[in-house]
């Protein structure tokens, strides 16, 4: 059908641009890229409720825990506005506690699978929060990114049949949204990459591409992963935010690298 055939030929000007290298499709770091998976991003109906400042709870939320407890932009918002000194019908306990369900939730982390997961870091959070160290951890990770890896860290299971777990993935996703929302607009917005496997294992094909030594780093220690992302960025030569790049390589590579041409 001649219609189906020019929205096919017309919809090429959207695809994201890439290389052959080694036999192999990369795609290109640019901005233009990063803007066509951002666009994605903001038009996939799943993001779209996670993004949503005013997904708030449902009424009676709190007493029926099977009701909808609100978006993580909601109550990193909430969070944002205790750190502002705004006025705030929550507690820092509960904003903290149904952000962690939140993250959680929208990223399928699965921290309960200990049973205790969520309650426990939660109360690290709290526990940082008390200490007034929270947001300037946020805004200023340090080299050993010490908020990170107090939420990683293992959990203790209460139920001996449960195994202990770290919880990297997570740790990386609560940081960098509570950043992205708490520093709107600022350099800091930007300061913890996400966790992620698929992007892990791509980094590989850019260090290959740059001439870079995969044994000068470890993509298996969060420092270091950071670090090679902002490497990797670098060597392309645009200006892309670590957000847009985690989002740029999860969303071209997380169906490929099955297929034996990426592996």
């Amino acid at each position: 059908m001649e219609l189906i055939k020019n929205e096919h030929e017309k919809s090429k000007l959207f695809a994201f641009n890439t290389i052959t290298h080694r036999q192999r499709e990369l795609v290109v770091i640019s901005q233009r890229n990063v803007t066509i998976a951002e666009s994605m991003i903001r038009n996939d109906s799943g993001f779209y409720k996670m993004a949503n400042v005013n997904m708030q709870p449902a009424p009676g939320f709190e007493d029926k825990p099977h009701l909808y407890q609100g978006s993580s932009a909601f109550w990193f918002t909430k969070l944002k506005e205790l750190k502002d000194g705004k006025e705030n019908k929550y507690s820092v306990e509960q904003i903290i506690k149904y952000a962690v369900n939140a993250v959680d939730r929208e990223n399928s982390t699965h921290l309960n699978s200990d049973g205790v997961g969520r309650e426990q870091i939660k109360k690290r959070i709290v526990d940082v929060y008390k200490t007034g160290r929270l947001f300037e951890l946020l805004k200023n990770p340090g080299e050993k990114y010490y908020l990170f890896h107090k939420i990683a860290e293992e959990t203790e299971p209460e139920d001996e049949n449960k195994s202990k777990r770290t919880n990297y993935s997570f740790a990386s996703k609560f940081c960098h949204y509570a950043s992205f929302y708490l520093f709107d607009g600022e350099k800091e917005q930007d300061n913890y990459s996400i966790w992620d496997s698929v992007i892990r294992k791509s980094l590989k094909f850019y260090f290959d591409l740059y001439n870079l030594k995969v044994s000068d780093y470890n993509f298996d220690e969060y420092e270091s992963y950071q670090d090679a992302i902002i490497k990797v960025i670098t060597c392309s030569q645009e200006k892309v935010s670590r957000n847009g790049f985690d989002h740029l390589i999860w969303l071209y590579y997380r169906g490929r690298l099955s297929l034996d041409e990426y592996k």
